[in-house]
Protein backbone atom coordinates (compact mmCIF):
# COMPACT_ATOMS: atom_id res chain seq x y z
CA UNK A 1 0.00 0.00 0.00
CA UNK A 2 1.23 3.48 -0.84
CA UNK A 3 -0.08 6.98 -0.10
CA UNK A 4 -0.92 8.79 -3.35
CA UNK A 5 -2.95 11.79 -4.44
CA UNK A 6 -6.08 10.40 -6.09
CA UNK A 7 -6.36 11.45 -9.75
CA UNK A 8 -8.57 10.61 -12.72
CA UNK A 9 -6.05 7.89 -13.66
CA UNK A 10 -6.64 6.17 -10.32
CA UNK A 11 -10.39 6.20 -10.93
CA UNK A 12 -9.92 4.85 -14.46
CA UNK A 13 -7.68 2.07 -13.15
CA UNK A 14 -10.22 1.20 -10.45
CA UNK A 15 -12.95 1.02 -13.11
CA UNK A 16 -10.91 -1.10 -15.54
CA UNK A 17 -12.79 -4.39 -15.49
CA UNK A 18 -10.32 -6.90 -16.98
CA UNK A 19 -10.93 -7.90 -20.61
CA UNK A 20 -13.64 -5.22 -20.96
CA UNK A 21 -11.63 -2.03 -20.26
CA UNK A 22 -7.91 -1.36 -20.78
CA UNK A 23 -5.50 -1.26 -17.85
CA UNK A 24 -4.32 2.20 -16.74
CA UNK A 25 -0.73 3.21 -15.99
CA UNK A 26 0.04 4.59 -12.53
CA UNK A 27 3.40 5.63 -11.10
CA UNK A 28 4.64 3.42 -8.26
CA UNK A 29 8.07 4.03 -6.74
CA UNK A 30 8.89 6.26 -9.71
CA UNK A 31 8.07 3.59 -12.28
CA UNK A 32 4.90 3.15 -14.39
CA UNK A 33 2.83 0.08 -13.61
CA UNK A 34 -0.46 -0.94 -15.16
CA UNK A 35 -3.51 -1.53 -12.98
CA UNK A 36 -7.04 -2.83 -13.40
CA UNK A 37 -9.95 -3.38 -11.06
CA UNK A 38 -8.40 -4.64 -7.83
CA UNK A 39 -11.28 -6.98 -7.01
CA UNK A 40 -9.84 -9.58 -9.37
CA UNK A 41 -6.95 -10.30 -6.99
CA UNK A 42 -7.64 -8.34 -3.82
CA UNK A 43 -9.11 -11.02 -1.56
CA UNK A 44 -8.78 -8.67 1.42
CA UNK A 45 -10.07 -5.25 0.27
CA UNK A 46 -9.66 -3.62 3.70
CA UNK A 47 -6.02 -4.67 3.99
CA UNK A 48 -4.40 -1.62 2.29
CA UNK A 49 -6.27 0.84 4.54
CA UNK A 50 -5.33 -1.15 7.63
CA UNK A 51 -1.67 -1.35 6.61
CA UNK A 52 -1.69 2.43 6.14
CA UNK A 53 -2.79 2.79 9.76
CA UNK A 54 -6.54 3.35 9.46
CA UNK A 55 -8.56 3.01 12.68
CA UNK A 56 -11.90 3.78 11.04
CA UNK A 57 -13.00 2.60 7.59
CA UNK A 58 -16.17 3.48 5.74
CA UNK A 59 -17.08 0.86 3.15
CA UNK A 60 -19.56 1.50 0.35
CA UNK A 61 -20.39 -1.85 -1.20
CA UNK A 62 -22.43 -2.90 -4.20
CA UNK A 63 -24.03 -6.03 -2.76
CA UNK A 64 -27.48 -6.89 -4.03
CA UNK A 65 -30.40 -7.10 -1.59
CA UNK A 66 -32.02 -10.54 -1.92
CA UNK A 67 -29.98 -11.42 -5.00
CA UNK A 68 -31.10 -14.86 -6.14
CA UNK A 69 -28.93 -17.68 -7.30
CA UNK A 70 -28.67 -19.02 -10.83
CA UNK A 71 -32.15 -19.50 -12.18
CA UNK A 72 -33.77 -19.14 -8.76
CA UNK A 73 -35.73 -16.09 -9.93
CA UNK A 74 -36.99 -17.96 -12.98
CA UNK A 75 -38.05 -21.49 -11.94
CA UNK A 76 -39.47 -22.26 -15.38
CA UNK A 77 -36.17 -21.58 -17.09
CA UNK A 78 -34.54 -24.88 -18.06
CA UNK A 79 -30.98 -23.63 -17.93
CA UNK A 80 -29.43 -20.25 -17.03
CA UNK A 81 -28.26 -18.35 -20.09
CA UNK A 82 -24.79 -17.01 -20.72
CA UNK A 83 -25.81 -13.60 -19.35
CA UNK A 84 -26.91 -15.13 -16.03
CA UNK A 85 -23.73 -17.19 -15.74
CA UNK A 86 -21.53 -14.16 -16.50
CA UNK A 87 -23.43 -12.04 -13.98
CA UNK A 88 -23.08 -14.72 -11.32
CA UNK A 89 -19.33 -14.98 -11.93
CA UNK A 90 -18.88 -11.20 -11.79
CA UNK A 91 -20.84 -11.03 -8.53
CA UNK A 92 -18.60 -13.69 -6.99
CA UNK A 93 -15.50 -11.68 -7.91
CA UNK A 94 -16.65 -8.20 -6.97
CA UNK A 95 -19.02 -8.70 -4.02
CA UNK A 96 -18.16 -11.74 -1.96
CA UNK A 97 -14.63 -10.79 -0.87
CA UNK A 98 -15.66 -7.36 0.41
CA UNK A 99 -18.48 -8.60 2.60
CA UNK A 100 -16.35 -11.42 3.98
CA UNK A 101 -13.50 -9.02 4.78
CA UNK A 102 -15.84 -6.58 6.53
CA UNK A 103 -17.29 -9.38 8.66
CA UNK A 104 -13.83 -10.64 9.57
CA UNK A 105 -12.64 -7.16 10.60
CA UNK A 106 -15.73 -6.69 12.74
CA UNK A 107 -15.26 -10.09 14.40
CA UNK A 108 -11.61 -9.38 15.22
CA UNK A 109 -12.52 -5.97 16.66
CA UNK A 110 -15.28 -7.42 18.83
CA UNK A 111 -12.93 -10.17 20.03
CA UNK A 112 -10.27 -7.63 21.01
CA UNK A 113 -12.82 -5.62 22.97
CA UNK A 114 -13.73 -8.70 25.02
CA UNK A 115 -10.12 -9.61 25.87
CA UNK A 116 -8.32 -8.26 28.94
CA UNK A 117 -6.35 -5.13 27.95
CA UNK A 118 -3.01 -6.72 28.83
CA UNK A 119 -3.76 -9.65 26.51
CA UNK A 120 -5.02 -7.52 23.62
CA UNK A 121 -1.91 -5.32 23.87
CA UNK A 122 0.47 -8.17 22.99
CA UNK A 123 -1.52 -9.41 20.01
CA UNK A 124 -0.52 -8.22 16.48
CA UNK A 125 -4.00 -6.78 15.91
CA UNK A 126 -5.78 -3.54 16.67
CA UNK A 127 -9.48 -2.68 16.74
CA UNK A 128 -10.79 -1.07 13.55
CA UNK A 129 -14.21 0.53 13.36
CA UNK A 130 -15.86 -0.45 10.08
CA UNK A 131 -19.02 1.27 8.86
CA UNK A 132 -20.48 -0.59 5.88
CA UNK A 133 -23.22 0.60 3.56
CA UNK A 134 -24.95 -1.45 0.87
CA UNK A 135 -27.54 -0.27 -1.67
CA UNK A 136 -31.10 -0.54 -0.46
CA UNK A 137 -32.39 -1.43 -3.91
CA UNK A 138 -31.36 -3.95 -6.54
CA UNK A 139 -28.71 -2.55 -8.88
CA UNK A 140 -29.68 -5.27 -11.35
CA UNK A 141 -33.24 -3.97 -11.60
CA UNK A 142 -32.05 -0.37 -11.79
CA UNK A 143 -29.59 -1.22 -14.56
CA UNK A 144 -32.31 -3.00 -16.51
CA UNK A 145 -34.28 0.25 -16.57
CA UNK A 146 -31.34 2.05 -18.19
CA UNK A 147 -29.90 -0.69 -20.39
CA UNK A 148 -31.01 1.06 -23.58
CA UNK A 149 -28.71 3.95 -22.74
CA UNK A 150 -25.78 1.77 -23.72
CA UNK A 151 -24.20 2.75 -27.07
CA UNK A 152 -25.84 1.01 -30.02
CA UNK A 153 -22.67 -0.87 -30.92
CA UNK A 154 -22.37 -2.22 -27.38
CA UNK A 155 -25.99 -3.31 -27.33
CA UNK A 156 -25.56 -5.17 -30.60
CA UNK A 157 -22.39 -6.86 -29.34
CA UNK A 158 -24.05 -8.00 -26.13
CA UNK A 159 -27.51 -8.84 -27.42
CA UNK A 160 -26.45 -12.45 -27.91
CA UNK A 161 -25.80 -12.71 -24.17
CA UNK A 162 -29.39 -11.81 -23.39
CA UNK A 163 -28.41 -8.54 -21.79
CA UNK A 164 -31.55 -6.80 -23.08
CA UNK A 165 -34.00 -9.30 -21.64
CA UNK A 166 -34.68 -11.24 -18.46
CA UNK A 167 -31.90 -10.89 -15.90
CA UNK A 168 -29.58 -9.12 -18.32
CA UNK A 169 -29.55 -6.07 -16.06
CA UNK A 170 -27.11 -7.83 -13.75
CA UNK A 171 -24.42 -7.92 -16.42
CA UNK A 172 -25.37 -4.49 -17.74
CA UNK A 173 -24.75 -2.92 -14.33
CA UNK A 174 -21.00 -3.49 -14.82
CA UNK A 175 -20.98 -1.72 -18.19
CA UNK A 176 -23.38 1.17 -17.69
CA UNK A 177 -21.30 4.32 -17.36
CA UNK A 178 -24.11 6.36 -18.93
CA UNK A 179 -25.41 9.58 -17.27
CA UNK A 180 -28.92 8.32 -16.57
CA UNK A 181 -27.74 5.24 -14.68
CA UNK A 182 -24.98 7.12 -12.86
CA UNK A 183 -27.43 9.81 -11.72
CA UNK A 184 -29.88 7.14 -10.54
CA UNK A 185 -27.09 5.50 -8.53
CA UNK A 186 -26.14 8.84 -6.97
CA UNK A 187 -29.76 9.53 -6.04
CA UNK A 188 -30.06 6.10 -4.42
CA UNK A 189 -26.82 6.65 -2.51
CA UNK A 190 -28.01 10.03 -1.25
CA UNK A 191 -31.32 8.58 -0.09
CA UNK A 192 -29.60 5.65 1.60
CA UNK A 193 -27.22 8.04 3.36
CA UNK A 194 -30.08 10.18 4.65
CA UNK A 195 -31.82 7.03 5.89
CA UNK A 196 -28.75 6.27 8.04
CA UNK A 197 -27.91 9.87 8.83
CA UNK A 198 -27.61 9.37 12.59
CA UNK A 199 -25.22 6.43 12.15
CA UNK A 200 -23.09 8.38 9.67
CA UNK A 201 -22.85 11.43 11.92
CA UNK A 202 -21.91 9.24 14.89
CA UNK A 203 -19.25 7.47 12.84
CA UNK A 204 -17.52 10.65 11.70
CA UNK A 205 -17.87 12.27 15.12
CA UNK A 206 -16.04 9.46 16.92
CA UNK A 207 -12.73 10.76 18.38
Amino acid sequence: AEFQQITVDHLMASSAIPIVFPATALTVDGQPEYFGDGSMRQISPLSPAMHLGAHRIMVIGVGQPKRSGLGRDAPTQERPGLSAVASHAMASVFHDTLQADVEQAQRVTETLKRLPPEVAAVLPYRPVQVFAMQPSQSLDALAHQHVRELPLAVRHALSGLGILRGSGGALASYLLFEPGFVQALMAMGENDAFARRDELLAFFATP
